[in-house]
């Protein structure tokens, strides 16, 4: 391919990468032959073959949903964007136009212009200028001007084995490889005058090719940076030789492509942090929209991170557009450089994250509140809204602190190095428990003022006759998966998780109170449905009576399922969701579910986490649980469970922790029952802090009656946890999830392609730092397409797991913590980069010594593939 034509690919990639969906219009037909044949890694390629509806059928695949991510999409229309009549304009809006005489030289396709700007470091200015003309008059097509770029017989052509500066400067700056060469054939004066016509770069011949490499990596960068600014330069760097013009286009686009090729980021991040810290950057004041389109230095990157971070800790309020600007700001340097390098820039990548999460509890925080000003409805309005809609549930919140927290958890850092972002956590924690103690007094007095009564909601005591019983009286076998704690964003969270292998139905129920364990899972029970009423059974326990047998424990529970089961005619099994977890085809407990109609899965994982008072760890452990849910709905699934329902006793409330001045006293009296948020009893006191009501409101009692803090306030209890509570009646407690699934398969999953040849590489030799990247990819063998499996990737101490995965380059699910991989054509695998967290406080064992890197299939917990020898040694 000749330099005009590799001149103009370059070009589209740079509009596609900056822009995302790109339309090109060539009136002239210049470059038809070209587009057929264009393929650019990672972007769709469609053309325009004289039917506007046969190309919008097309493309509807490539163009998701307003809001969402703009496509890798270059659109090629060999016609004048005027002779399209408005057809293409769903594409020409929010993307860019690509046309001959474009303002932007960066989008000017007339081939005069691209092949000047192609051509110019390569012919002499007289040569240029007839080969312009003769181009304008139509006399050379993109093929003659190819010839015309062919590599030359010059020495430098010699040397480098190419003649085009673009590249002859990327092999240069990369390595000292050629240096000999140079000084043997004293060819530094030609290489010095065609970076000089090139880019604009000016440097005594005398010099050494280290020096002159240093000084036009400098020049290069600093003229990247200095374009890529919106204004001047800092007063003090206004002296720094730079170019524009056409020159400087060349320094942009050379230096872009260099930053973006893994064979060359070495060198480009060993220039770009000598060049810094010659310029001082990481003591310059830049602000957001100063610097909001560079991506020149890691410096500037940490100053685009803390101006975020200023930004969002001002007491101005945002609306919806600009809530979004700044996550796609945010998302888009996700993935960018000095993101994708976790090895080397190990606080970058978990920096952003962690102001992402913290932007949208801000932001969803500052939602709620409004919302809830605007509006006086009841409690079934509330509960609705708090389960909401995809886009705007209340119930948000919750999820956004949820994720908050891990990552906050996640990024390891000194607490000095980053005052504003630890502002900025502190803040995002205050507009939580604002905004959730806020909704739960609403919800509470809505309560208060409509008695209790929410009769277009399901209660969670008809959810055993609702949406497990009518299946299996239709002879399906039925999973009833009932997890302790499972939150209703959580359990969205799963639906979302598992819709494409399931038939997802998600349902709202009221609980029952007080929403406990002993309570709320007896409401789970079949019977339940015909009146249940909250009895005491020994002194500071309650238990829920049902169908006339009264349910105190998990034995009794079972035993009243038991008893219906067989009165029902119905064989029953029950385990335990941790024994579904492994491999199941073959096992005992396989063989169990296989021959019941009726497998009850149980699951306390999450409550006992969130008793233990672990803090930090717990939720760490709360996100595991969450992430081997799938697997082992999958286990039933193929183990021939038509119909699976997710249920949970209770929600919760996580937030910060509470001291002794911030609690309340219980009203006393004869109590039945006392929890951090619940009270059950007779008599006592009353007070402004807490609302008590008889029991008998909601039909669950004559005598007993129940007191909850208002707002996320906690009673005075000796012992338990401090920031982990459920039993009152906040949306967060009160609000259960009923996942209803059916599975789309009509056998077991086919297994994935063993012809698949794997390919694991770290982003270094050693672990040396507790963020750390993997990368993977492989080749596939067979003939046939395989079934690439999600995968998921452990770091192993001995039989150890030490590490936690972070995200991947694409397709990276934060639920299951798992993530995709895409086939090309030809049988490669694309590499996705996936970033870990080493965490040697909680893994002793991980500072230092020998590990292992392991690719699981996420969803058997199969091993694919594995690194082994890999030396660890974390020493901070």
């Amino acid at each position: 391919m000749g330099a005009v034509s590799q001149h103009l690919i370059g070009l589209l990639k740079r509009q596609v990468e900056e822009h995302g969906l790109v339309v090109w219009f060539d009136p002239e037909g210049h470059y038809t032959d070209l587009a057929a044949d264009l393929t650019l890694p990672d972007i769709a390629v469609e053309i325009y073959d004289g039917s506007f509806f046969e190309l919008r059928h097309r493309l509807e695949p490539h163009l998701g949903a307003p809001g969402d991510a703009p496509p890798r999409l270059l659109v090629y229309v060999p016609l004048g964007e005027e002779e399209t009549h408005n057809a293409l304009v769903e594409l020409t809006e929010p993307g860019v136009v690509l046309r001959p005489g474009s303002h932007s030289s960066k989008r000017n396709t007339r081939l005069a212009a691209v092949a000047r700007a192609a051509l110019r470091p390569i012919l002499g200015r007289k040569e240029l200028d007839e080969a312009e003309q003769k181009t304008r008059a139509v006399l050379l097509t993109l093929a003659d001007l190819d010839r015309l770029g062919g590599i030359g017989s010059n020495v430098l052509s010699v040397i480098f084995d190419i003649s085009h500066p673009h590249d002859v400067a990327l092999k240069f700056l990369a390595s000292a490889d050629h240096d000999a060469a140079i000084q043997e054939k004293q060819a530094m004066p030609d290489l010095l005058q065609r970076f000089g016509d090139t880019f604009g770069f000016e440097h005594a011949s005398e010099g050494s090719c280290a020096a002159v490499r240093d000084a036009l990596a400098r020049h290069l960068l600093m003229t990247e940076f200095a374009l890529s600014l919106s204004g001047p330069l800092p007063p003090d760097l206004s002296s720094v030789p730079t170019a524009d013009g056409e020159e400087g286009e060349a320094c942009a686009s050379l230096v872009h492509e260099w930053r973006n090729r893994l064979d060359l980021r070495e060198s480009y991040a060993n220039h770009a942090d000598r060049v810094e810290q010659e310029m001082g950057l990481r003591r310059k004041a830049l602000d957001l929209d100063q610097i909001r389109g560079c991506h020149t230095f890691s410096a500037v990157e940490s100053a685009l991170q803390t101006a975020v971070e200023n930004l969002t800790l001002d007491d101005r309020d945002r609306d919806e557009e600009d809530h979004r600007s700044i996550m796609a700001l945010i998302e888009e340097r996700l993935h960018g450089f000095w993101s994708s390098w976790p090895d080397r820039y190990p606080e970058v990548q978990p920096r952003w994250r962690l102001i992402q999460a913290a932007v949208e509890v801000i932001h969803t925080a500052h939602r709620v509140e409004e919302e809830l000003k605007r509006i006086t409805v009841g409690p079934e309005e509330i509960l609705r809204r708090y389960a909401g809609s995809p886009e705007d549930a209340w119930c948000d919140l919750d999820a956004h602190h949820r994720r908050f927290e891990v990552r906050d958890f996640n990024f390891y850092r000194s607490d000095t190095a980053h005052e504003t972002l630890e502002r900025l956590v502190v803040r995002a924690r205050q507009r939580y428990m604002t905004a959730a103690n806020l909704l739960s007094e609403h919800f509470l007095g809505a309560l208060r003022e409509n008695r209790f009564e929410m009769p277009g909601l399901q209660p969670q005591l008809s959810t055993f006759s609702r949406y497990v019983e009518p299946h299996l009286k239709d002879d399906k076998k039925t999973a009833y998966v009932l997890i302790d704690s499972l939150r209703y964003e959580m359990a969205r969270e799963l639906s979302r998780e598992m819709e494409d292998d399931h038939g997802a139905e998600l349902s709202v129920a009221v609980g029952t109170v007080p929403t406990i364990t002993e309570i709320g899972m007896a409401a789970l029970m079949p019977g339940a449905e015909s009146g249940a009423r909250v009895v005491p059974v020994a002194q500071g326990r309650l238990g829920l009576e049902v169908a006339g047998t009264v349910l105190r424990d998990r034995k009794g529970r079972l035993d009243h399922l038991k008893k219906w089961s067989d009165e029902a005619s119905l064989k029953l099994y029950v385990t335990r969701l941790e024994s579904l977890y492994t491999s199941t085809k073959k096992s005992r407990v396989g063989a169990a579910v296989r021959d019941a109609d009726l497998v009850l899965v149980t699951s306390q994982e999450i409550d006992e986490q969130g008793e233990s008072g672990g803090g930090p760890t717990a939720r760490l452990f709360m996100d595991e649980v969450l992430r081997r849910i799938p697997r082992a709905i999958t286990a039933l699934a193929d183990l021939g469970c038509e119909r699976i329902v997710i249920a949970s006793d209770h929600g919760y409330i996580f937030a910060d922790e509470l001291d002794s001045d911030t609690k309340i006293d219980p009203p006393g009296g004869e109590t039945s029952d006392l929890h951090r948020r619940v009270w059950v009893g007779v008599g006592g006191s009353e007070d402004p802090s807490f609302f008590r009501v008889p029991l008998s409101r909601m039909g669950l009692s004559d005598d007993l009656e129940v007191a909850v803090p208002w707002g996320l306030g906690a009673f005075r209890v000796p012992g338990g946890a401090s920031a982990y509570f459920h039993g009152g009646m906040s949306p967060q407690e009160l609000a259960i999830p009923v996942l209803a699934l059916t599975s789309k398969q009509t056998a077991a999953s086919p297994e994935p392609s063993a012809d698949i040849d794997w390919d694991i590489r770290l982003g270094a030799r050693t672990i040396s730092t507790r963020v750390i990247s993997v990368r993977v990819g492989g080749r596939s063998a067979s003939l046939l397409d395989p079934t690439l499996p999600r995968c998921r990737l452990e770091v192993r101490v001995g039989d150890n797991v030490v590490s936690e995965p972070m995200v991947a380059a694409y397709d990276y699910s934060e639920t299951a913590q798992d993530f995709g991989l895409a086939l090309q054509e030809d049988g490669k695998i694309d590499d996705n980069a996936v970033t870990l967290v080493v965490d040697p406080d909680a893994h002793p064992e991980a500072r230092e010594g020998m590990a292992s890197v392991h690719l699981l299939d996420s969803t058997t917990g199969r091993t694919l593939a594995s690194l082994d020898g890999v030396e660890v040694s974390i020493s901070v």
